[in-house]
Order: C-alpha cells, then sequence, then structure tokens
C-alpha cells in the first residue's frame, strides 16, 4: 500500500515523449537537488518555529511592562495564530494559482517587515496588530513548504522527508528559547523580534535564488514547459528530455481548477475533508494552548522564567522524536492506529500539565511526552493530508486544514486566558484542554478507512 492517497487515474499521454513527473520522482533515489529543497523549507520551517514562540518567550516579562494580565496575553498570543489562520486560507489557494515558491517568498518577507516592528511597539495594541500581521506570513509558508516537500518526494519517504522538513518548525522554536535566554538578559525583549525579522528577510533572498519550483506544479500549468526537463536532469543527470516532451501528472484532476477550494470536497473527498479539518482543530488546540501558556504557567509554579522557556524547548524536542517516530510507520504502511495512539497518551499527558511544579526533571519530562505526542500527531497530519490530495489542490487543502486547525489554536490560548482570569484551577483547566485528545484518536482513524476507500475506487 502506497502511502500517498492521492488519485492515480489521471489523463494518459501516449506519445512517446510523454513525461510522467510523479513516475519519474517515484523511480529515483533522493537527489542532492531534492535534498536542497527539503534544506530551503526546513529553514523556512524554523523561522516559523521561531516567530510563533517568539510571544511566549517574553509575555510574563511585556506583560508586566505594559500593565496587562493573563487576558491580554491570551489575546496578544492569538493574535499572531489569527494572522496564521488567516495566511493559510487565502495563500493556500493563491500558491495553486501562482505557484509555491512566489508565496514562500511573500510570506518570509511579511514575516520579517511586522516581526521587526513588533520589536519596536509600545503598547498592547500595536503588539497585537504586529502580531496579526507576522502571523500572516507564517501561515502563508506553511502550507507551501508542505506542498513542495511532498512534491519532491518519492512516495516511498513523503511521510519521512515531509515531518523531517517540518522538524524545522520545534527546531526553530528550540533555538529561539535557548537564545532567548540569553537575548533578553543582554539586551531586552525587543532583540527576541530584531532575530526574528532580519532572519526571514535574509532568508528570502537565498530563497529567491536557490529554490525551485515545484515540478508538480510546472506540469500541471503547462506541459511543455522546458524548465521542468532541466530541473528533471539535476534530479538525475543521466536522464534526457525527449526532444518534443510533454510532462504530466499521473493523477486525476490534474488541470488547474479554477476554485481550487470547490475540488477539496469533489470526488467523494467531502467526508474525509470534514473528518481532518475536525482532527487539525482539535491536535492544535491542545498543542498551542501547552506552547503559548507553559512557559508562564511554569514560572508562576515557581520554575522560573528560564524553567518556562526550558519547558518549551522540552516539549518541541518530543515534537520533533514523535513527528520522525510516526512518519517512519507510515512509511513502512503501520497504518494510522500510531497517530491514534499518540493522541490518547497526548490527552494523558496534557491532563498531568495543570498538576506540574516543584520537580523540574518530572515537569520537563511531561512535557517532553506531550510534545512527543501532540506535535508528533501534527506531524503526522500534514504527511497525510498532503497525501490525501491531488497535486492542483495541495496546498489549498494543506492551507484550510491548517487553516481551521488556527481557529482551535486560537480558541485555547484565549480561552485559558479568560479561565485563569477568572481564577479557575490550572488543573481543571488543563483537564478541559485534553479532552479533544480523545477525538483526534478516533477522527484519524476514520480518515484513514476514508482513504482506504477512495483509493478502492480509483
Amino acid at each position: 500500500m502506497a502511502f500517498d492517497q492521492s488519485s492515480d487515474e489521471g489523463v494518459k499521454n501516449n506519445s512517446s515523449d510523454a513525461v510522467d513527473v510523479h513516475s519519474f520522482i517515484d523511480e529515483r533515489s533522493i537527489s542532492k537537488f531534492q535534498v536542497r529543497v527539503v534544506l530551503l523549507c526546513f529553514a523556512v520551517a524554523m523561522v516559523d518555529g521561531f516567530d510563533t514562540q517568539a510571544v511566549a518567550f517574553v509575555a510574563r516579562i511585556v506583560s508586566s511592562e505594559m500593565n496587562f494580565g493573563p487576558q491580554g496575553i491570551g489575546n496578544l498570543y492569538s493574535a499572531g495564530l489569527f494572522g496564521l489562520m488567516l495566511g493559510a486560507l487565502s495563500f493556500g489557494p493563491l500558491a495553486d494559482r501562482i505557484g509555491r515558491k512566489p508565496v514562500v517568498i511573500i510570506s518570509c518577507l511579511l514575516m520579517g517587515v511586522f516581526s521587526l516592528m513588533t520589536a519596536f511597539s509600545g503598547s498592547l495594541n500595536e503588539l497585537l496588530v504586529f502580531r496579526f500581521l507576522t502571523g500572516l506570513g507564517v501561515g502563508g509558508a506553511m502550507p507551501n513548504i508542505n506542498s513542495l516537500t511532498a512534491e519532491y518526494s518519492p512516495r516511498r519517504r513523503q511521510a519521512f522527508l515531509m515531518t523531517l522538513m517540518f522538524a524545522g518548525f520545534p527546531f526553530g522554536a528550540i533555538l529561539g528559547g535557548l537564545l532567548s535566554v540569553k537575548l533578553i538578559a543582554l539586551y531586552g525583549w525587543p532583540s527576541v523580534f530584531i532575530l526574528g525579522g532580519v532572519t526571514p528577510l535574509l532568508l528570502a533572498i537565498l530563497l529567491f535564488m536557490r529554490l525551485p519550483e515545484s515540478l508538480r506544479y510546472r506540469a500541471a500549468r503547462n506541459s511543455k514547459d522546458a524548465s521542468i526537463g532541466k530541473d528533471m536532469a539535476a534530479i538525475d543527470s543521466s536522464w534526457q528530455a525527449p526532444a518534443n516532451a510533454i510532462y504530466t501528472v499521473d493523477e486525476s484532476g490534474s488541470k488547474l481548477p479554477k476554485i481550487p477550494i470547490i475540488e477539496l470536497f469533489a470526488d467523494g473527498r467531502a467526508s474525509g475533508t470534514i473528518l481532518i479539518w475536525i482532527t487539525y482543530f482539535a491536535n492544535l488546540l491542545m498543542m498551542y494552548s501547552l506552547l503559548g501558556w507553559l512557559p508562564t504557567i511554569l514560572s508562576d509554579a515557581g520554575l522560573g522564567m528560564a524553567g518556562g522557556i526550558y519547558s518549551a524547548v522540552a516539549f518541541n524536542v518530543g515534537g520533533i522524536a514523535g513527528g520522525l517516530s510516526i512518519a517512519w510507520m507510515l512509511d513502512r504502511q503501520i497504518g494510522f492506529w500510531p497517530i491514534s495512539i499518540s493522541y490518547l497518551l497526548g490527552t494523558v499527558t496534557v491532563a498531568l500539565v495543570g498538576s506540574l511544579g516543584g520537580s523540574m526533571s518530572w515537569a520537563l519530562a511531561v512535557i517532553c511526552l506531550s510534545g512527543f505526542t501532540l506535535m508528533g500527531g501534527a506531524f503526522a497530519m500534514n504527511a497525510v493530508t498532503a497525501a490525501f490530495y491531488p497535486t492542483t489542490v495541495r496546498s489549498t487543502g494543506l492551507g484550510w486544514g491548517l487553516a481551521i486547525g488556527r481557529l482551535g489554536a486560537i480558541f485555547g490560548p484565549m480561552a485559558i486566558g479568560a479561565a485563569l482570569a477568572a481564577n479557575r484551577a490550572v488543573g481543571e483547566i488543563f483537564f478541559l484542554v485534553a479532552v479533544p485528545g480523545v477525538f483526534c484518536a478516533i477522527t484519524i482513524l476514520l480518515i484513514g478507512a476514508k482513504s482506504r476507500q477512495l483509493r478502492a475506487t480509483q
């Protein structure tokens, strides 16, 4: 059973000059050219991870300096996530119209400019505006680096390479957390956002020069695009393009749709799309509730600011390990049970978070396991979603899935802020936050069943 579950019927071209891009990638070993694509997308994921977590690193200091409480912290974190949601909703379909590469570059420019402006904010309202605008860039990049990696990956290694690429997100958060401890002590909280602004601006220049557009996207857009053959030769130097090459993508619906969002519900995909959205919503509600509030809650529990930041590092370390472990199992066709079990374990660990405090080692162990299960599950969802949709709507499918997930990511931190402001017990709050994990464990199995059903009809 191939992990790539997108449709493979497509319109066949009987010409001897026809070259199926999908099969070309699947039949070859991973080349240096493809590694470069994954590494560049990894770098984008890193700056995404750093920028997404930046507010959590400085929240307690900024709230004290600007005199706003837990509700303000929750709103500040959610402002960036609201930007992520709108960025994913709008830039995913845009990339299915104009290409992945230009949208990724635009996203990095937005991240860089508005992160720098965040550093010079003087009030909560200014912070809210600039974090929202930074979030637009982060949200626009995510579905497209996922699509690029998926479309340059042979299907037998797709889940692993996508997870390896997106491991840049927690790696950026880890590096950002470790650097933030030093930067804040030496230069104050604005230095965190200055670093988070300069880095994506420099990266945008590198992407312009070195990041290729998706082969599969170019083939769907223009089957006679000569640049496709040049990049295919870069993947396999022994291959030569036919004189009158016609490049195809061996998938149904390989023609670019006028309204990509409609295609998410076409050809029997409607129920699968809804299940994907439910899973993203519940998963990211839990994950971002922890990412946003762990540093503040553990700092208040007596572990100090450094302990709070190190908790975010532990969560992301666990996320990398969990994502790679689950991807390894997906690529070996073990099925969707590992993701379901991961979500159930995540439910238990999130419920335990509310009782943490006192013992740093115990707190970090629980948090690391939370990252392993919840972030590992989120990584798996990116791979599952990319495989569920054909090339022509892959960025739209990922973008909308991530955007619906952001609704959960926005709701979670805001609800926790409101609950804390109302003096609700931390243990009670996180017990409720854990409940969506049960839904994730069920819906991921239903997605697997729907994927098998679609394959059987193709």
